[in-house]
């Protein structure tokens, strides 16, 4: 077990240092450093065996546990680089892409797993619309990797990266009540388990979505007033700000947690209350650090994907599965965003409609949705599923983003882009 912990440290911290070397080389090929990461994955797990995944012990609690930390970081890098205004200026456009575009999607997605996979109407459609909450959110982890970097900046609108971005965070958590209640309807179906609204309504959504937000925000609040008085003191320096967020978002994720409530969500509000508080100071903002600190994280999650990817379980799906998977990475989100673009405000257009539909791949939320429905369900089907979709995700986004932001650039205005 020592040797086998001791070959993947080796493996990620090569990894750490391949990214550091040569991000904007990776970038060049059209790749990102996630799919890097993946594919070293592969090659030390299925290929060689060099990690053998009996070796890896309790594989689902290591990947739910790396899943909830790599989002927890990636949620607190989005919400503390997030500009203050954005929100107020643009939460209509916002809010439309949120609740207009999950739905739109989980319904466009359980049309095409039903179409592609199913078998009995009534049966095949819970499960169809159980799997299409899991795979709707759009991952704030891969976003980062897409949306971040010198060329994005140069080619993509403010605005829409930070639309992206945002609506990775908040889609995150407040597809975590739509999940719980596919699972009920599915359990009731097919183990005659009761289905009770009420309790659904009032401890999913109420306690562990809403009043969890709401708890989140005030931590986030009085967090960073704290920090302002500190710093106003003169009892700390800039230099502490990063591992002061680090400690505040890991304090979040695991006291949520153990309080039974939505920690994903909780993460991502209680540090839009810190920068709410802290972004007005210009010496509190590290961005370049916080994205280096999220990166840290994607690097071995992606990894650890790699080692543990379901081959046996893809192959029992069949050929129609992986047809599934690309149906879905092309189809789920850029029909919905074409639709809502009048409703979009300073977004719409079909330019920008179109790349917004286009830039929301899936990842790390769909994979933890995932592990929870198969352990609470017993639904096999739900994890290799749902990391075919996350593979396929991952190659064609990952590639596609760069071109797809050149051409958007192409034919939008230098001074809109600016």
């Amino acid at each position: 077990m020592t040797h086998t912990v001791l070959i993947v440290a080796l493996c990620i911290c090569s990894l750490w240092l391949i990214n550091g070397l040569m991000i904007q080389k990776i970038r060049q090929w059209y790749a990102t450093e996630v799919q890097f990461a993946l594919l070293a994955g592969i090659v030390v797990g299925p290929v060689t065996q060099l990690v053998p995944l009996e070796a890896l012990g309790d594989v689902t609690t290591l990947m739910e546990w790396a899943c909830r930390i790599t989002m927890a970081m990636a949620l607190s890098s989005a919400a503390l680089q997030m500009e203050r205004h954005f929100l107020k200026d643009y939460r209509r456009p916002l809010a439309v892409i949120v609740i207009g575009g999950m739905v739109l999607m989980a319904a466009f997605t359980t049309v095409l797993i039903q179409i592609t996979l199913a078998t009995g109407w009534a049966l095949a459609f819970l499960l169809a619309f159980l799997l299409a909450w899991i795979l709707t959110p759009t991952d704030p982890v891969v976003t980062a990797t897409v949306v971040q970097g010198d060329q994005a900046k140069k080619l993509i609108p403010a605005p829409m990266r930070h639309a992206i971005t945002y609506e990775s965070g908040i889609n995150d958590g407040l597809a975590s009540p739509m999940v719980m209640l596919a699972m009920a309807l599915w359990l009731s179906l097919t183990q005659g388990a009761p289905l009770e609204s009420l309790h659904w309504l009032l401890m999913t959504v109420g306690y562990e979505n809403v009043l969890c937000a709401g708890l989140a925000y005030v931590l986030g609040l009085v967090a960073g007033k704290a920090l302002q008085k500190a710093h106003s003191a003169g009892w700390m320096s800039q230099s502490t700000l990063l591992p002061f967020a680090l400690a505040f978002t890991l304090l979040l994720l695991f006291g949520l947690h153990m309080a039974g409530m939505n920690a994903i969500i909780g993460v991502f509000i209680g540090n839009l209350g810190l920068s709410h508080t802290v972004s007005a100071n210009e010496d509190l903002q590290q961005e370049e650090m916080q994205s280096t600190l999220e990166r840290l994280f994607t690097i071995p999650v992606f990894f650890l994907l790699g080692l543990v990817l379901p081959r046996q379980g893809w192959l029992s799906l069949g050929w129609m599965a992986l047809l599934a998977a690309v149906l879905i990475v092309l189809l789920r989100r850029l029909p919905a965003l074409l639709l809502l673009s009048p409703l979009l405000g300073p977004l719409k257009g079909f330019r920008t409609a179109a790349w917004l539909g286009w830039i929301g791949p899936l990842g790390v939320a769909a994979l933890l949705y995932a592990l929870e429905v198969r352990d609470r369900a017993d639904l096999d089907l739900a994890w290799p599923l749902v990391t075919l979709v996350v593979v396929a995700s991952v190659l064609i986004h990952g590639s596609s983003s760069i071109v797809s932001a050149r051409a958007y650039a192409r034919h939008t205005a230098p001074d809109y882009r600016s």
